[in-house]
C-alpha cells in the first residue's frame, strides 16, 4: 500500500514524494495556517523521534544514493491558484474580492556549501558561501588554484563527531598519488582533477591504478608493486587481440581454439598455425587399409592405396592394366613381356 503520510514511510522509501491536498481545504477559517515541509519527520526515520541517533542519520546520508540530494533544496516555489473556500463561493462574480496572501516564509536550514563553509552571505543577488579548506566557488565546489594536488571532494559528516573536511592541499610533486609508478602529475582544470602522467610498469589511469591494454592485474601484488601488471601474452594466431580479462584469459578466435593463451585446440582439432579440423584420428576418422594417422594431419597409406583415409586403390579409375596388389600400372609392352614370362615359366614347369 502506497504511503500517504510521512509517518508511513520507511528507511527504504524516505525519499518518496507525497502529494497532499490538506492545505486546500481551509474553507471559512480565519485562523493562521502554516504549510509545513516535513523534512524533520523524514530525518526522524533514521535518527529517532527526538533526533538523537545522528550517527545513523549521517551514515545514511553518506551511503544511500540520492538521499542527500533529496534533502537539498535549490528553489522553492509557492503558487497561489485560488482561495481555499472548499469549492463554495458566496458571490462567484466577485472573485476579485477574495483576498489571500503569504504572510511569512521561514526556512530552517543551512547553505549548500558541500560542508566547506559554516556561513554564507548574500552578495551580487545570490548567496555565496564563505569557503574554508582552501576551496572556492559559490558553493565551495572546487579547490583554489594553488591547492590542487588531488581531486576536490565534498566534506563528510563521518566519522562522527568531527567528520572529514577533505581539505584541498597544495601540490607536492614528489608524491602525486601514483602508487610509485610515476613522479609526475598534472591538474586538468575543466575536469577539476589531478592525474598522473607517464605511468610506468605497464600501468595507466588517473593514479596509475589500472593496467595497460595487453596486461592484467597481478592479484598477488600490491598496487605499488612494479610487477602489478602482467603481460597477457596471448597467442597472436589463436587470439582475437592481445587483450585478456582480469584473470589473464585471452579472447580466442572461433574454430576450435582454446586455452588461457589461445594456443591450444579443442578435441577434434589439431594445431598448425591455428586450429584446423582433424583429418584423421583413432576414433571416427580412421585410416583404412592399414594406413596410419600422422599427428591427426594425414594418413600414411600403404603401397597401392591413396585418398584422405587411404580408402581408394591406386588402380581405381586407371584405363591401363594395373596390378591390384601393387597398384602399379602396366604399359602394353610391359604387359606383353610379363605375359610371355608367365608362359615360359609354365613350359619350364612342365
Amino acid at each position: 500500500m502506497q504511503a500517504r503520510r510521512v509517518r508511513d514511510l520507511s528507511a527504504t522509501s524516505a525519499n518518496r514524494v507525497i502529494c497532499t491536498e490538506d492545505y486546500s481545504r481551509w474553507a471559512g477559517s480565519k485562523k493562521e495556517k502554516n504549510v509545513r515541509f516535513e523534512v524533520r519527520d523524514r530525518f526522524a526515520i533514521f535518527a529517532g523521534p527526538e533526533l538523537k541517533n545522528m550517527d545513523n542519520l549521517y551514515t545514511r546520508l553518506e551511503s544511500a544514493k540520492g538521499l542527500k540530494d533529496f534533502f537539498t533544496v535549490t528553489d522553492l516555489r509557492l503558487r497561489l491558484l485560488r482561495p481555499a473556500l472548499g469549492g463554495t463561493y458566496v458571490q462567484r462574480e466577485n472573485l476579485y474580492k477574495y483576498f489571500y496572501a503569504i504572510s511569512n516564509i521561514e526556512v530552517t536550514g543551512r547553505c549548500k556549501c558541500n560542508l566547506h563553509a559554516n556561513l554564507c552571505t548574500f552578495r551580487e543577488g545570490s548567496l555565496q558561501c564563505e569557503c574554508e579548506h582552501n576551496t572556492t566557488g559559490q558553493d565551495c565546489g572546487r579547490c583554489k588554484k594553488n591547492f590542487r594536488s588531488k581531486s576536490w571532494r565534498a566534506g563528510s559528516y563521518l566519522p562522527r563527531p568531527n567528520g572529514s573536511p577533505n581539505v584541498c592541499a597544495a601540490p607536492n610533486f614528489g608524491n602525486c598519488e601514483c602508487y610509485g609508478h610515476s613522479n609526475r602529475c598534472s591538474f586538468i582544470d575543466f575536469l577539476n582533477l589531478v592525474t598522473c602522467i607517464s605511468c610506468k610498469h605497464n600501468t595507466r589511469g588517473q593514479h596509475c591504478q589500472h593496467c595497460r591494454l595487453g596486461y592484467y592485474r597481478n592479484s598477488s601484488a600490491e598496487l605499488d608493486d612494479e610487477n602489478v601488471c602482467l603481460d597477457c601474452n596471448c597467442n597472436r594466431v589463436g587470439s582475437v587481440a592481445n587483450r585478456c580479462n582480469d584473470t589473464g584469459y585471452c579472447e580466442c578466435k572461433e574454430g576450435g581454439v582454446t586455452g588461457p593463451k589461445c594456443d591450444e585446440c579443442l578435441p577434434g582439432y589439431y594445431w598448425r598455425q591455428g586450429c584446423s579440423p582433424n583429418v584423421c584420428d583413432d576414433e571416427l576418422l580412421i585410416c583404412q587399409n592399414g594406413g596410419t594417422c600422422y599427428e591427426n594431419q594425414r594418413c600414411l597409406c600403404p603401397p597401392g592405396f591413396k585418398g584422405v583415409l587411404c580408402e581408394q586403390s591406386k588402380c581405381q579409375g586407371e584405363t591401363e592394366d594395373c596390378d591390384a596388389a601393387s597398384g602399379i600400372s602396366l604399359s602394353p609392352v610391359a604387359f606383353l613381356l610379363s605375359t610371355l614370362g608367365l608362359q615360359i615359366r609354365f613350359l619350364l614347369d612342365l
